[in-house]
């Protein structure tokens, strides 16, 4: 594809910089990549009201894209407040994958073929994903109605960071509580993408009482972690099953398995995060 010239305006400017990113591109069957500003370039200036302008990179810390053209261009992450084109980050991971195997394994011009596995390997410092789960439990009840919303993104840009990373691991475990205990279901998915997937379609279920059955909701991500694994609690209500206290510390030491509460808002008076005790072999961040 052509590259365009470094005097061409390559996006067009819009009104609100929150939701009018998604088709701001001038260009057509040309190659164009965003200005940020922090990074060690800086966007040509306009005069505020032109039309158009360079693309920015876009996103909370990139400055740049609140000048003309104003926006941006990222692909990196599927949400929409990181990225402006959010919706192209999965084609574009998938395109991205694909080249890289190309390049690296295609046939006989792979540098794979042409370098041999072992120097390969140093080359790339070739590691495996660690052996362990990352976990998440997320009361899902009416009363957290006002809260899931952060506790989704939250969790998804950890998500995202992990994919790809020296420390993704194995499998990703999503573990759902509410009251009735009926509502409870728990996930396991290989692909952080898919596990993203769960995560953007939570939507509150239940009454909007407290407590609800978070220790059910424990249990089940523990039982499904492979051990070594960390699990993030995110609630804002008591458990109404704190009598199977125990039987979640001795689940967690015998998995070595560190639970992390946090509180997410306050259900009701005296409402405290899910208590977990801090023993040997085990660990509680509050």
């Amino acid at each position: 594809m052509a590259v365009a010239s470094p005097d061409e305006d390559t996006c067009n400017d819009v009104t609100n910089i929150d939701s009018d990113c998604g088709q701001n591109i001038k260009v057509r069957n040309k190659l164009t990549s965003g200005y940020h500003h922090g990074r060690g370039n800086t966007k040509p200036t306009k005069t505020q009201g032109a039309p158009t302008g360079k693309c920015s990179h876009g996103g909370p810390d990139d400055e740049s894209r609140k000048m003309v053209a104003k926006c941006g261009i990222n692909k990196e992450t599927p949400t929409e407040s990181l990225s402006p084109h959010f919706y192209l980050h999965e084609q574009a991971y998938l395109a991205a994958i694909a080249a890289t195997t190309d390049f690296l394994t295609m046939n006989d011009t792979g540098i794979l073929k042409m370098l041999g596995s072992k120097t390969f390997d140093e080359i790339f410092n070739i590691k495996t994903r660690e052996d362990v789960s990352l976990a998440f439990v997320i009361d899902f009840s009416g009363s957290m109605k006002e809260e899931i919303a952060a506790v989704r993104e939250q969790i998804i840009q950890h998500v995202t960071a992990t994919i790809g990373s020296g420390n993704e691991p194995a499998d990703y475990v999503l573990s759902l509580f509410s009251d009735p205990v009926t509502l409870n279901k728990a996930f396991v998915e290989r692909d952080g993408y898919e596990m993203i997937k769960r995560i953007k379609n939570i939507t509150v279920a239940g009454g909007y009482d407290c407590p609800e059955f978070a220790s059910d909701g424990i249990a089940r991500a523990i039982s499904i972690s492979r051990n070594g694994s960390t699990i993030f609690v995110f609630t804002d209500a008591d458990a109404k099953d704190a009598n199977r206290q125990q039987e979640l510390t001795d689940a967690a030491i015998t998995k070595r398995i560190i639970i992390s509460p946090f509180i997410t808002g306050t259900c009701a008076r005296g409402r405290r995060a899910i208590q977990c005790k801090l023993v040997k072999d085990t660990k509680c961040y509050l």
